[in-house]
């Protein structure tokens, strides 16, 4: 279960920083020292500025105004081109925000998975044991292929414990037929 003090400690910073206007996006700064969640090690990379990392560098993707995030290219067992499974909506039903990759002839593996995010709601032990109800594969709206380059980044609040303690994801995606690159998914964590 969330740690009621911590959760009452970040959202007083935030109010506060909201009116004080203390933190501005100017502020932001991508961390080279923030590490990828434990679920993504040996698959997260440093960013290609020129790849679809770019549109996550300035920071803009972050919605909590905190100071630090981390951005990283996905690679594989050699592999850089992934097929994309988003979840289904939680409006209406628990559903565990989980985005899983799959490369050609490899099993699938989750590039986020909000149930290893400290501060998600979907990481109590009563929400833990959730099945993620996925979509089918999300394919390019310019051309419909369903190949990507995929690069994330992870907001990290200043009272991180750890890689698994973040506010915030975003995905971005680079078709590897057409080119056409743009944000596919992001997600509140804390």
């Amino acid at each position: 279960m969330k740690s009621s003090g911590r959760l009452l400690k970040r959202l007083a910073a935030r109010v506060g920083q909201f009116l004080t206007g203390r933190q501005s996006r100017a502020s932001r700064r991508k961390a080279d020292d923030v590490l990828p969640p434990d679920y993504l090690k040996g698959k997260a990379a440093a960013p290609d500025r020129d790849g679809p990392a770019r549109l996550l560098l300035d920071g803009k993707w972050c919605g909590h105004g905190e100071p630090r995030y981390g951005v990283f290219d996905i690679r594989w067992q050699g592999q850089d081109t992934f097929a994309i499974q988003l979840p289904e909506s939680d409006d209406e039903e628990l559903n565990p925000p989980v985005v899983l990759l799959t490369a050609a002839g490899k099993a699938p593996f989750p590039v986020y998975d909000s149930r290893e995010h400290l501060c998600s709601i979907y990481a109590d032990e009563a929400q833990r044991e959730l099945e993620p109800r996925m979509q089918s594969s999300f394919h390019c709206p310019q051309c419909s292929e369903r190949g990507f380059q995929v690069a994330v980044g992870f907001e990290v609040p200043e009272d991180s414990s750890g890689p698994n303690d973040t506010s915030w994801f975003a995905l971005v995606a680079k078709c590897a037929h057409c080119g056409w690159t743009d944000f596919v998914y992001d997600d509140e964590t804390a």
